[in-house]
C-alpha cells in the first residue's frame, strides 16, 4: 500500500493526505465527545502532523509540476475516495 501511495503524483498524494487528516480530526472529535480524551488527543495530533505533511507535499508538487506535463501517475488505477470528508 505504501508503494502505491508513494507512486501517486504529488497533487494526488496531497489530496489523499488532506482527506486522511480530516477523517482523523473527525474521529478525534467523536472520541472526545465519548470521553476518550487520550485517544482523541492522539488522533488530533496525528491529524495536525498529517496536515503539515500535506503542506510540504503541496510545495513539492509546485516545484515539480512544470516538469510533469501530462505524465500519468505510476499507479495502475487512479485513487478513488468513496466519500469525501468536508
Amino acid at each position: 500500500m505504501a508503494k502505491s501511495l508513494g507512486n501517486l503524483k504529488y497533487d494526488q498524494l496531497q489530496e489523499f493526505l488532506r482527506l486522511l487528516a480530516q477523517k482523523l480530526k473527525d474521529d478525534s472529535l467523536k472520541d472526545a465527545k465519548r470521553g476518550r480524551i487520550k485517544l482523541a488527543t492522539e488522533l488530533n495530533q496525528a491529524a495536525t502532523h498529517i496536515c503539515a505533511a500535506t503542506e510540504h507535499i503541496g510545495k513539492a508538487w509546485l516545484v515539480c509540476k512544470p516538469y510533469m506535463g501530462d505524465a500519468p501517475s505510476n499507479m495502475t488505477q487512479p485513487l478513488h475516495i468513496d466519500k469525501e470528508i468536508s
